[in-house]
């Protein structure tokens, strides 16, 4: 049965720097796109949008909470984008520089190279497309940012590391990169909160963690992380607790106070018989 994460596709599909649109009527739709997106991200608003933090995976499970953020901003024609590498292959913090993400049709999506250069040059990122060929988290949201951004182009980041010192340098020069551009970029990192969680822990963990993503607190993120490896029991994996912690490096180098809570949801609403659960959250971030 396929999951709220499904398997990587095989490598023979990955042909070129336009990465192909290997989800396409897996996790999201091949056909109708912008009207299934614009179902999703509701009436626009008028306020700019600084920051978001949402979830990836299938649309049928994570689609109405990821568009509820998205679609109450202006998205910036570029968004910087810090994603989980699941399979944790290559760099375990990487970038691509140039390129495109194509979308269903002919459409694609292109790298902003001068800004993700930036990033690259100033945290010390290596550029490694070779990571983010399989990787679904970022072309999962592409088409929602697109229909509400139809200028959109973006730095692609995948982080497998979660070390403290890694999010410190790299939210640093996302922030230092943004601002020396003059502005312009919406920040958007994607995560669950709590992975495949048993079910008398998900309202605890995925509270807890929204919480500490809400209000910025990486040293509350990262003890919370470090006493679920000490505890008895399964891990209680967040995913993109990596690029959740750059985020939050990156969003206070900027100024940013705490965010608004969207919403929060998980997979038992999709599979009300299953005996552990993704749980997720958004929250947004707008222009003061």
């Amino acid at each position: 049965m396929v999951g709220p994460h499904d398997e990587d596709p095989p490598a023979s599909r990955i042909v070129s720097r336009v990465r192909p649109a290997l989800f396409a009527g897996r996790h999201y739709p091949d056909s109708d796109l912008k009207r299934e997106a614009e179902a999703l991200l509701g009436p626009a608003g008028s306020a700019r949008a600084l920051g978001l933090v949402v979830p990836h995976g299938p649309w049928r499970y994570v689609g109405k909470l990821a568009g509820a953020a998205i679609g109450r901003f202006v998205i910036e024609e570029t968004v910087v984008i810090l994603a989980p590498n699941h399979a944790g292959r290559g760099p375990r913090s990487a970038i691509v520089c140039d390129g495109a993400y194509a979308m269903p049709g002919n459409g694609s999506i292109p790298i902003e190279p001068s800004l993700a250069e930036s990033i690259r040059a100033l945290g010390g990122l290596a550029e490694a497309p070779e990571v983010f060929t399989g990787e679904h988290a970022i072309e999962d949201l592409l088409p929602l940012l697109h229909a509400r951004q139809p200028r959109l182009s973006i730095v692609p980041i995948a982080i497998h590391d979660v070390s403290a010192l890694t999010a410190a340098r790299v939210g640093a020069a996302i922030a230092d990169a943004t601002v020396g551009r003059g502005g312009g970029v919406t920040l958007l990192a994607t995560t669950d909160l709590a992975h495949y969680v048993p079910l008398a822990d998900l309202e605890r963990e995925s509270q807890r963690i929204a919480e500490n993503a809400r209000t910025l607190d990486d040293e509350a993120l990262v003890a919370s992380f470090g006493a679920r490896l000490r505890g008895p029991g399964p891990i209680l994996e967040t995913c993109g607790l990596g690029a959740l912690l750059a985020f939050v490096h990156a969003m206070r180098h900027l100024g940013a106070g705490p965010g608004e809570l969207v919403g929060r949801g998980s997979s038992l609403e999709i599979d009300p018989d299953a005996r552990a659960a993704v749980a997720w959250a958004s929250i947004a971030w707008g222009r003061a």
